[in-house]
């Protein structure tokens, strides 16, 4: 399908900034590039997606994940005419905000940041691509086109307007940063919806990969576990039925064919492709805003169509997955050390003496913050950043004086 046309407004970075001669790269080629080699990017190679890291070299982490994510979104770009670059940069990027411990750690910073401005990880996503990440010596962030940063918020109202999706609104430069991006549209943009229907298939099948090779979802379990799927799906999805259910059945039913580990594991491999596929190729564009329509651009002129049954077996998928898979002592002692660590460590990095403790250049901005939310802040975008292992050698370090490396600094 041939590609929108983007006007020459649509890749306009917020900062006038001196960018090098001679990049043949188009705009959103050039941010997908920013983003693909910073460290935050980097770090998600250290970060849970579902089972802990170290236990099996087969699970997921946070970047490979966003990896195919990306490739999934690239095919759904081609197939409605989407800008490929822009869905395949905010695709690599949406992760990048996540702390480590998966979405336990999430929730538990979350918690934690209610009274001092909140953390949400995508609002966090945004944070460091424009303020945390380095690329010029007098600026923060990587200055990315108003396209790709717009196509990275799926959440789109202030912090305080809902209890746990929001933008962040305690630094007025960030803030002003968001409403330059969002224009005053306060739907997703075309991308952004693309991003995170993606989103939603990799999620769904590949964490339904990962809990088949773990022994954690199978027929057997689903059954057992099936009226608690169902009411799971149907408190996201409430039209999700029985029937969609059976779908899932039959899908694990296939996975599970009989034969060597070959033929099983080609099998597992084949189904679960065949349903990513599915899953995509069903997208369609549909226009909201008639064409030539006055201050619309064009990445809000139109909406991502999915049909109805394939978002309610996206959802059933992720149901399955996480009723299956929380009870797994992998993932609940994930938790646990969520519980236990992150707090510890925001309370430890936010106390009014823990400039020490930092690296630079969190020791400076610490620094330069005298009220307990600025510095509740800062100790936040510092644990967010970390690693799992290196988040447990932090911990380790100053509450029991073991793994004491010179190195973790």
């Amino acid at each position: 399908m041939a590609a929108l046309k983007y006007p020459a407004s649509a890749w306009t970075r917020h900062r006038s900034l001196p960018e090098k001669d001679g990049d043949e790269r188009n705009p959103a080629e050039i941010d997908r590039s920013r983003i693909l080699h910073s460290a935050a990017f980097r770090r998600l190679a250290g970060k849970t997606q579902i089972f802990g890291l170290g236990q099996d070299a087969f699970f997921r982490s946070r970047l490979t994940h966003s990896l195919e994510v990306a490739q999934i979104a690239k095919g759904i770009a081609l197939r409605v005419g989407a800008d490929v670059e822009v869905c395949e940069a905010a695709a690599l990027a949406h992760d990048i905000g996540h702390p480590p411990f998966g979405h336990h750690g999430e929730t538990v910073l979350a918690d934690k940041m209610n009274g001092h401005g909140g953390f949400e990880a995508n609002a966090q996503n945004f944070r460091i691509l424009c303020e945390i990440e380095v690329k010029y010596q007098d600026e923060p962030g990587l200055n990315l086109t108003r396209t790709v940063l717009d196509a990275l918020l799926k959440y789109r109202v202030p912090f305080g307007a809902h209890p746990r999706k929001f933008y962040y609104t305690d630094d007025p430069r960030l803030r002003n940063v968001v409403e330059w991006a969002m224009q005053g549209f306060p739907n997703k943009s075309f991308e952004c919806q693309i991003m995170d229907w993606a989103d939603d298939i990799a999620y769904s099948c590949h964490d339904l990969e990962d809990g088949l090779h773990a022994g954690m979802i199978s027929r057997q379990r689903l059954m057992s576990y099936g009226a608690e799927i169902i009411a799971a799906a149907q408190a996201n999805l409430a039209d999700c039925t029985d029937e969609d259910f059976a779908g899932v059945l039959a899908i694990v039913t296939e996975c599970e064919a009989g034969g060597d580990v070959q033929r099983v594991q080609a099998a597992r491999k084949s189904r679960i492709s065949l349903v990513i596929n599915e899953l995509l190729q069903v997208g369609r564009k549909r226009r909201i805003h008639p064409a030539g329509t006055s201050g619309v651009p064009v990445r809000h002129q139109w909406d991502l169509e999915v049909a109805p049954e394939l978002r309610r077996r996206c959802e059933m998928l992720k149901s399955a997955a996480f009723v299956l898979l929380v009870n797994d002592p992998r993932v609940a002692s994930l938790e646990a050390r969520a519980e236990i660590v992150l707090p510890a460590l925001l309370d430890q990095y936010r106390a009014a003496k823990a400039a020490p403790l930092y690296p630079e250049p969190y020791r400076t901005r610490f620094r330069q913050q005298t009220l307990d939310d600025d510095r509740a802040r800062v100790a936040c975008d510092f644990i967010a950043g970390m690693t799992d292992d290196y988040a447990e050698r932090v911990y380790s370090r100053i509450f029991s004086g073991t793994r004491s490396a010179l190195a973790d600094y």
